[in-house]
């Protein structure tokens, strides 16, 4: 009786124009619940997480209580060394000083600040080139030429490879090489308006990941252009058949 009230008086307000208000760090509580009992589910080691920036991501997870291999993979040089600050300490959180993709090479990478933060910087060049601050000569190797050497330790290795690399995630998937069975969970950003050249489109990636054998678990609404459509997901994917049930 008291929910069917509560419905009621909640469809009573929507009539009236009465909007909930976004409870974002709520809804990213939520996510972080979810993605950790997945990571459980599946047994997680090793955590990859490919574009750091300033190791946000990384550091939320041992927050959460997450205390397996970190592997932070961050070409820009001072975001590698405020995730080196972070990680003081931390044995098997390890930072690297390169990006990766499908070869190994030397890229141009573009800067681009924003509001400080450079967080939408790219191996790709930006559909709009003044936003770019300035461009760098940047490390690139495939991770499969450079993974066993760290973990050499971790007798059954179980992958979360996070990748955050602003249209390049393909690239990075594509460098896995023979590792890529060892992935049994995977999260990349989807970007549903490209705003760099020559990135996919998003049912492209998404196409891609389920060929590797990867079902989709979530997706999270990253940002929403001013008309309220979606500009990008993350989408979380995993290997459902090593779900530890």
């Amino acid at each position: 009786m008291l929910r069917n009230a509560l419905v009621k008086v909640g469809y009573a307000a929507l009539r009236a124009g009465v909007r909930a208000p976004e409870l974002s760090w709520l809804t990213r509580f939520s996510e972080q619940g979810y993605l950790i009992d997945l990571m459980n589910k599946l047994r997680i080691n090793c955590v990859l997480d490919v574009g750091a920036n300033k190791g946000w991501f990384a550091n939320h997870l041992r927050m959460a209580g997450y205390q397996g291999y970190i592997l932070c993979f961050e070409p820009l040089r001072e975001n590698y060394e405020s995730i080196s600050r972070l990680r003081e300490g931390d044995a098997s959180w390890l930072v690297f000083n390169f990006a990766l993709g499908s070869e190994c090479t030397i890229k141009s990478f573009n800067v681009i600040l924003q509001s400080g933060e450079t967080v939408l910087s790219s191996l790709l060049k930006p559909k709009i080139q003044s936003l770019v601050h300035r461009t760098e000569s940047v490390e690139v190797k495939r991770l499969d030429a450079v993974l066993d050497n760290f973990v050499r330790d971790v007798a059954s290795l179980r992958i979360f490879l996070k990748m955050d690399t602003q249209g390049f995630d393909l690239e990075v998937l594509r460098g896995v090489g023979h590792l890529t069975d060892k992935i049994s969970l995977l999260q990349s950003e989807l970007s549903v308006t490209p705003i760099y050249d020559d990135m996919p489109h998003y049912t492209q990636a998404l196409e891609y990941y389920e060929s590797l054998g990867f079902a989709l678990m979530n997706l999270y609404i990253v940002n929403r252009a001013g008309h309220g459509g979606v500009l990008e997901y993350d989408c979380l994917m995993a290997r459902v058949d090593q779900f530890e049930l």
